[in-house]
């Protein structure tokens, strides 16, 4: 049993929940039934690698990663080499017999084979050459290719099999007199024999001969043998005629491979997955071994097709699969991530807290509080309301509790808590002593086995006695009797505490606050869970994790796991496993293991829909899975599918030009005389997270330290002679550095002029000339020269050093430190040119979203107040702790200027205009995150008005509309924002492309921007309900 198996479900911060009132979801908006294929068990992510890559042909047949870790795709339009990034394609120009891949193998000494319909070509330098029918093979299908343990290479054929002897290939001629057939499949045996697929019978060679495997230890014969594989534990698998056959290590005979009655296997081939496990592709999907059996992996666990036409694992331990007419496609981790998103029927948005039920009438089914309802995800996988959801009030749920008994209590916001009975029968609203339903505003319940049920949310605790009819408050002495409590859990020995805005609550038994004289390290706290020793985890505003443990009226502080110091400080989510494991959710899911050096961080790239996790929505299961919600759905981790860290990314280089003539990678390049420019390409091959590596480059001798970059290319120019060696390391985004650098030689040629030779007898040919007249002259030269250099030197390094330091006084705001109007005017330009060209109409999607740009006003509201009550000297002080606030998320590309007066003005770079009210949200909340106290003592609380637009204002056509219109609508959502009391955000979108030129005018026409939403404009609108 779980620390948190007895919670009912973890408050949610007060910010998600009243956006999710003012706008960000419907009202009781039920989610469509889901397709047929919903997972009981949830999807997993997977990501497509296609046409935006390069990948033109989107069949692939034949997937292998080489040793360097470039995956090799084979399809029936070319060969494709994929870096992670981008595609590059072989086809029949660039050496292949035919465009038609049926093979790809690397030898032990590192040689890449590519078999094709008309024979065979190997990777010499950047073309294939093709074996022609001189070196003994002939012009015939490849059906496959393998080297047995002494390094022999085998190729199967159309006409037979055929072995490489001394640089020629012979055939292995057959022993029963019978013609030459066609050899379908080959495999490496796991001690090094070769496995040879022909006639349906299965043979195997050793030591140069050649004798029947199959049928004397049980495989029957077959019509033909698709495929041969032995797999990482050195079993053997085969695949022919519909049927699929294994034999295991150390097993004697063969045996039908462990899959479902009624399972369909088809013909195809076989493949390696992670950890060396067999993967078998069909027209459903694939087929997957676990150790134990095949389990299935199709539609509905989030495969985007069904007709899986090949598949490999690379050595990061990621599942690749060759869909049929969709491309490359890559499981995002390990397989321990599901999800349930709207795919499933779950309604679009935030999932709050769900909770899988363990005994009674409804158990393994899981109910979910969402932003728009109260969902169930049954036996089935789908995501329906259940029985009497709609007696719930419109909004979100924040919190599902199982009871002992198997009931299930809802809390729904503005509504009160709900009792949903095991029978089915109508559920109960249970209301507050005092309070109107529409009051009673619960963030969190918890259900202990004791009976009772606590509620804490914005007015503080109740608590529901065991037999009552309703709820009563249970105040905790000390605090303001309107407390903001976010977070409740149960300890093991039955204690009950909460976590609010005024300090850490015991509100079982003996209530109790502690706060800073008691050793907290602050008295607003967002999250609480309990350990299995009964310490308490607790989260503070501020940031950091901590630990305590009661010790009757006192707290001791507790240390924390070593990786526990490498969290990063926003924390939103606590959780504890029977075996110690910390998990803490924020920009992705961590954990900490007692022992372990460093947290492990699950994001997208182990298959999280979103890395955004809701606050207070994790729950440690009895079993050790994590049930957590994020902005996108419903996710669930395994620990125990959890792999090891992927190993640091490897730096290939892909090209090198010197000028338009293609360099060699093999060996150090050789630039002429007349070259003096060159442009090297490299990739970091590493497939998860890839667009987010950053490179350390170093051109030695020319750089003495290495610089940082997210460019994978340079360009060198002017280059004067000499050798030269480039380096470069991958710099992953969770930290650390590859194992060693990838390193590049290269030596530009001198020119007759230059060499050294030249330059000697030219010195020597001058000094004689002039040694004569220089001679008497030098010494007096020489010192006036000297007191010329120094007074200029003086007199130029005084002229630079005002001149920088007047600039930067001209293009900042004094008061406060920030950039003015002056900066934003200079750099403005070419930002904008920037974006407009982002969505030419060859940009890519991700190049698109790369160049919005995003204009916030940000007005603090009430400062005329401050400088009335308390001097202008306090007004400034408002600023400058607000410019403060700000520059905690404004990020180094992007810039903040004061525009005047109380106002701001934001821009950020590449930020996507999908997430404008993200930004908007974390500005608003920023601001108030915390009171300022001014020198009087008065504590005031910041809050603003935030107006914001994108730009381009019209995707389709960027350049209509200038930046100024832009700035201006964003003035006029500024102003919407305050119209509107303040404490808030509103954002303007184009509705789209009717109004490609007059937006201006039209707005005027229709008076206000909410007269106009809907109609010429779009509004998005956030609140601030932390300082509400």
């Amino acid at each position: 049993m779980t620390c948190r198996s007895s919670r009912g479900g973890a408050a949610r911060a007060v910010l998600p929940v009243l956006l999710v009132l003012l706008g960000s979801a419907p009202a009781r908006a039920r989610a469509a039934e889901p397709p047929p294929s919903a997972s009981v068990e949830g999807r997993l992510l997977f990501d497509v690698h296609g046409e935006d890559e390069g990948l033109s042909s989107l069949s692939p047949l034949v997937l292998l990663q080489d040793r360097v870790g470039f995956l090799w795709v084979g399809t029936g339009d070319g060969l494709f080499r994929f870096d992670g990034r981008s595609f590059v394609r072989w086809g029949v120009k660039e050496g292949l017999p035919d465009a038609r891949i049926t093979a790809l193998h690397q030898t032990p000494a590192g040689v890449l084979w590519a078999g094709t319909r008309a024979g065979l070509a190997r990777l010499d330098g950047l073309r294939f050459a093709a074996v022609p029918a001189s070196a003994g093979l002939p012009r015939a299908t490849v059906h496959a290719i393998a080297s047995d343990g002494h390094g022999t290479l085998s190729v199967a054929t159309a006409r037979g099999l055929y072995l490489t002897i001394s640089d020629r290939f012979h055939v292995d001629a057959r022993t029963d007199g019978f013609p030459e057939t066609a050899v379908t499949a080959l495999a490496t045996a796991p001690d090094g024999g070769l496995l040879i697929g022909r006639d349906g019978r299965l043979f195997r060679r050793d030591g140069g001969h050649t004798k029947e495997y199959g049928f004397p230890i049980g495989l029957p014969a077959l019509e033909r043998i698709d495929d041969v594989a032995a797999d990482g534990a050195g079993g053997v698998w085969v695949r022919g005629g519909g049927q699929l056959f294994v034999l295991a290590k150390g097993a004697e005979r063969f045996r039908p491979a462990p899959l479902p009655s009624g399972a369909e296997i088809g013909s195809g081939p076989l493949a390696l997955g992670p950890g060396g496990r067999v993967v078998v592709p069909t027209s459903r999907g694939a087929w997957l071994d676990d150790g134990e059996r095949l389990v299935r992996l199709g539609r509905s666990d989030g495969l985007p097709g069904e007709v899986v036409l090949s598949a490999l694992g690379d050595r990061d331990g990621s599942l690749w699969l060759g869909l049929n007419g969709i491309g490359l496609v890559r499981r995002a981790g390990t397989g321990a991530v599901r999800h349930w998103g709207p795919e499933d029927g779950l309604p679009e948005g935030a999932v709050f807290y769900a909770v899988r039920l363990r005994s009674g009438p409804g158990a393994g089914t899981i109910w979910a509080g969402t932003a728009s309802g109260l969902s169930r995800v049954g036996g089935d996988g789908r995501a329906r309301p259940p029985a009497g959801a709609e007696t719930l009030p419109d909004g979100p749920v924040l919190s599902v509790v199982p009871a002992p008994d198997g009931a299930v209590w809802v809390a729904a916001w503005g509504g009160g808590v709900f009792r949903f009975d095991p029978a089915g029968s109508a559920p109960r609203r249970y209301g507050a002593a005092g309070l109107a339903p529409a009051e009673f505003s619960v963030l969190a319940l918890l259900a202990p086995p004791s009976g009772e049920v606590w509620a804490v949310g914005r007015l503080g605790v109740h608590v529901l006695r065991k037999g009552a009819r309703e709820f009563v408050r249970a105040d905790v002495p000390g605090g303001t009797g309107a407390d903001v409590v976010q977070d409740v859990v149960s300890a093991p020995d039955g204690s009950v505490w909460a976590a609010s805005r005024a300090g850490l609550l015991r509100l079982s038994p003996s209530p109790r606050r502690f706060g800073t004289p008691d050793g907290l390290p602050t008295a607003t706290l967002v999250a609480v869970a309990t350990m299995p020793d009964g310490t308490l985890l607790v989260v503070g505003a501020s940031g950091g994790l901590h630990r305590f443990r009661p010790e009757g009226e006192a707290l001791a502080r507790v240390p924390l796991p070593p990786g526990a110091a490498r969290l990063p400080a926003r924390l939103v989510a606590l959780g504890a496993a029977a075996d110690g494991t910390i998990w803490a959710g924020g920009d992705g899911l961590y954990r900490v293991r007692p022992d372990a050096p460093e947290p492990d961080r699950i994001g997208r790239r182990d298959g999280l829909p979103s890395a955004d996790v809701v606050p207070n929505s994790l729950r440690v299961d009895p079993d050790g899975g994590v049930l957590f919600g994020t902005t996108r759905g419903l996710a669930r981790c395994d620990p125990a599918l959890l792999g090891p860290p992927p190993p640091p990314p490897a730096v290939a280089f892909t090209s090198a030009f010197a000028g338009s003539r293609p360099l060699p990678l093999d060996r150090p390049a050789v630039l002429s005389s007349d070259e003096r420019e060159l442009k090297v390409s490299w990739s970091a091959l590493s497939f998860a997270g890839s667009s987010q590596t950053r490179f350390r480059v170093r051109v030695a001798p020319l750089d003495a330290a290495p610089s940082e970059t997210s460019a994978s290319e340079l360009l060198l120019k002017a280059l004067p002679p000499g050798e030269y060696r480039l380096e470069v390391t991958a710099l992953p985004p969770g930290g650390g550095a590859g194992p060693e650098p990838a390193a590049l030689g290269f030596e530009v040629t001198p020119k007759l002029t230059e060499t050294l030779a030249f330059r000697l007898l030219g010195l020597l040919l001058a000094a004689a000339a002039l040694y004569g007249a220089v001679k008497l002259r030098t010494r007096a030269l020489e010192a006036q020269l000297a007191q010329l250099t120094e007074k200029v030197g003086d007199q130029d390094l005084a002229l630079a050093r005002k001149e920088k330091d007047l600039e930067e006084a001209a293009l900042t705001d004094a008061l406060t430190g920030v950039r003015n109007r002056a900066f934003f005017q200079k750099s403005i330009g070419e930002d904008v040119d920037r974006s407009v060209r982002a969505y030419a109409p060859f940009a890519t999607p991700a190049q698109r979203r790369a160049g919005d740009l995003v204009f916030y006003f940000v007005e603090v509201d009430h400062l005329e107040r401050v400088n009335e009550a308390h001097g202008f000297a306090a007004g400034d002080r408002v600023l400058s702790e607000a410019v403060e606030r700000m520059k905690g998320f404004v990020r180094s590309s992007d810039y903040l200027v004061r525009w005047g007066g109380r106002s701001f003005l934001v821009v950020t770079r590449a930020s996507g205009r999908e997430r404008g009210d993200v930004l908007a949200s974390r500005i608003l909340s920023a601001l108030s995150a915390s009171p300022l106290t001014l020198e009087d003592g008065t504590e005031l609380l910041l809050t603003a008005s935030v107006g914001w637009a994108p730009f381009p204002w019209l995707t389709d056509a960027p350049g209509d509309v200038p930046y100024e219109d832009v700035l201006r609508l964003a003035d006029r959502a500024l102003q919407t924002a305050k119209d509107e009391g303040g404490n808030r955000a509103v954002g303007v979108f184009a509705p789209g492309p009717a109004l490609a030129d007059g937006t201006e005018a039209h707005l005027q026409a229709a008076g206000s921007l909410s007269e106009a939403d809907g109609k010429t404009v779009r509004l998005v609108r956030t609140s601030n309900p932390e300082a509400s």
